[in-house]
Formats: structure tokens, C-alpha cells, sequence
């Protein structure tokens, strides 16, 4: 048998790098394994033995490496190699997507982002994902108004006890500025659109009142309608309609024009109170109607016409139909805030858009 160094420059790097290798520089797989006998020690042991163990490992980890690649090329078919193939670029998809999830929802528990009027502000999330403003007043269009902020909105800045829906650094930052958590701060806060449209007009000039209320009453199928006066108020309570003690049904908006009445309800996301009343057996569009039917023309005696009017993204708080009265109607009737943010004789009407507009984007809309 020749003796081992011969042998060597057979099963060495540079024989099976050159076996491996193509005429045009490209690695290629051997059409056979090598011969095992390159691995029979036999006469020259002793030379093997003054070989160091490292040089000695690395000519059979290469050696093993040739034999791996030429079994895998001739055992595996084209179909365990796409389907292998696909599974690596699952796996893969799966972590970037995994990745991405991990970054956008980092950034979506407390980031800066902008408001309608293309200001920076700071904003924390629920645990549910509500949005909400560092302060009341970020939620708010503020119109002309020079006397901030008015008693409107003084009285619905209390504490609420939706302060545990908020947590760690989110907890912090809804409240940091007031010290407590406001409602006037959520995204889906009715009160706060409310005001939005309503505020602004009701502190304008009488002309322009006058003009906001026509093209309202226009949208709810009161053509024509002569208005030489008009009044506004927000968040009125009346005497409760079973029992005539205060604290009675909340009033989200009111107009009195005329010869009519609108008693409004606001709705963002959320549905119709039930189970109202002395034996729980109202909602509140009952309530209003109730009252009106009971007391309407005694409080409103120079009213013709009442409108329970309900305010919600999809004009959906209730039916639509009219009850006739000794003296009066009632008419029940639905808008959206859509239509509503779009009256032209709006003080903040481009502003005011703009607000529906990012309320509505990054509102949990169902």
C-alpha cells in the first residue's frame, strides 16, 4: 500500500476542492463518494500518529462534509427540496412578521402623533386600544370663543373612573397634565364632538346662529322655516318625567327657535341607555318623548313643534315617526354627524371636518 502522505493528497483540502470545483468556477458535486479506504491506517500508522490531531480532524471533517453533500444531492428529490424550500420561507415570513407586530406595537402604546390641525401631541392607549389626548382641551375645537374655556366645558371636566382601562406609561400620560383622567380625553367621547359642533355656534353671533340652525332644520326636512331668533344650550337636565325630581334625563343639546324645539341625543359608538325610568322599562328616547308628551306645552308654550333629534355616525339611535299631541307634534328624527360637521354656515366648518374626519380614522369603528 503507498505509504500516507501520498494518500493524503487525495483526501486533503486541495484534491477535493479541485473535485469540486468546474472548469467555469462553480461548485459542483462529485459523481461519487470517496473511497473509504483513505480512512484504513494500516502500514503507516506510525506516520499518522506524528501528524498533529488537529491536522488529522480537519481532513476528516472535510471528508465528511464531501459525503454529506453528495448524499443529500443524490437522495433528496426535487419535491422534499420545494417542499423543504417553502417551509424556510414560512418560517422566515413568519419571524419578519413577528418583528414587525413586536416594533408597531411598541409604538402603539404611548406614541406622539398628530392631531387634526396637523399639531404634535402625546397620546396614551387603553387596554381595549382606545386612544386618548394628554388633555381635555386637545380634543376640543375652540373656535373663536376668547374667554377659554367657557362653563360648558368647566362642568364636564371630572374625574372619571375609566382612569383603570389605562396602565404603566399609558396611565401616566392621560395623567400627567390634570392629574386625573378626564372623559373629554378619549377618542370616543361624545360630549367632546358634541361640543365641537355645537359650542362654537352657540357662542357665535345671533346671524350666524340663525343660519347654522335654518340649514339644521333643512337637513331634517323643515324647509323653508322663518327664524328670527335662535338659542343653543349643552348638557341641561330635566325634571325626571315620572317623578319630576331633578336629575332627570341630560339633555345633550338643545335648540329653540321659532315655534320649535330640539331635543338632541348623542351618540359616538355607543348604543341607547335601557332600562331607564322608574320601572325600568324605558330608553332613552322614551324618557324624551315622555316629557315632552307630559310637560312639553307646559314648559314650551310658544312651540308647535318638538324634535327629539338623535346624533350618531350612522343616523341609527332610532326610528323615525311623528306622534301627534294636543298641541304639538312630536317628530323623531335621525342625522349623522357627517351631515351635520357639513353645514356650510358653520363658524369652524372647514376645523370641523377636519376633526370628524380623524375622530372617525382612529375611533375603534365597528
Amino acid at each position: 500500500m503507498e505509504p500516507f502522505a501520498s494518500r493524503r493528497a487525495y483526501v486533503g483540502s486541495e484534491s477535493l476542492d479541485e473535485s469540486a470545483t468546474s472548469k467555469h468556477g462553480s461548485t459542483c458535486i462529485p459523481s461519487s463518494p470517496p473511497s473509504l479506504m483513505v480512512l484504513s491506517f494500516g502500514q503507516s500508522r506510525k506516520s499518522v500518529q506524528s501528524k498533529s490531531s488537529f491536522h488529522l480532524l480537519r481532513t476528516r471533517v472535510r471528508y465528511v462534509s464531501q459525503v454529506a453533500r453528495f448524499t443529500l444531492h443524490k437522495s433528496l428529490s426535487p419535491y422534499v427540496v420545494l417542499h423543504v424550500s417553502h417551509l424556510l420561507y414560512f418560517k422566515l415570513t413568519l419571524l419578519v412578521r413577528t418583528i414587525s407586530f413586536v416594533i408597531q406595537y411598541l409604538y402603539w402604546r404611548v406614541a406622539m402623533f398628530k392631531d387634526w390641525n396637523g399639531n404634535k401631541i402625546e397620546i396614551g392607549r387603553s387596554k381595549g386600544g382606545v386612544i386618548a389626548v394628554s388633555h381635555p382641551f386637545e380634543n376640543l375645537v375652540r373656535g373663536d370663543i376668547p374667554l377659554w374655556a367657557p362653563p360648558e366645558i368647566i362642568q364636564k371636566m371630572y374625574k372619571s373612573n375609566h382612569a383603570n382601562s389605562f396602565e404603566n406609561d399609558n396611565l401616566q400620560v392621560v395623567t400627567n397634565r390634570l392629574g386625573y383622567y378626564c372623559d373629554l380625553q378619549s377618542m370616543h367621547s361624545e360630549d367632546a364632538i358634541t361640543w365641537n359642533v355645537f359650542g362654537p355656534v352657540k357662542y357665535a353671533a345671533k346671524e350666524v346662529r340663525i343660519g347654522f340652525i335654518r340649514e339644521l332644520l333643512e337637513n331634517i326636512g323643515f324647509y323653508k322655516r322663518e327664524i328670527s331668533n335662535a338659542g343653543i344650550w349643552l348638557w341641561r337636565r330635566l325634571p325626571h318625567p315620572d317623578t319630576l325630581v331633578s336629575g332627570g334625563p341630560e339633555i345633550d343639546f338643545g335648540i329653540i327657535a321659532n315655534r320649535i324645539c330640539i331635543i338632541g341625543e348623542a351618540k359616538w359608538l355607543s348604543g341607547l341607555g335601557k332600562k331607564q325610568g322608574k320601572g325600568k322599562d324605558k330608553n332613552q328616547i322614551d324618557l324624551r318623548i315622555e316629557f315632552i308628551r307630559k310637560y312639553g306645552n307646559l314648559t314650551f308654550q310658544d312651540v308647535d313643534d318638538f324634535v327629539v333629534l338623535g346624533l350618531s355616525p350612522k343616523a341609527e339611535i332610532d326610528n323615525c315617526y311623528d306622534i301627534s299631541c294636543t298641541h304639538s307634534t312630536i317628530h323623531l328624527k335621525n342625522l349623522t354627524w357627517k351631515s351635520i360637521c357639513s353645514i356650510d354656515s358653520h363658524p369652524c366648518k372647514e376645523e370641523l371636518i377636519d376633526h370628524y374626519n380623524w375622530k372617525r380614522q382612529h375611533s375603534k369603528m365597528k
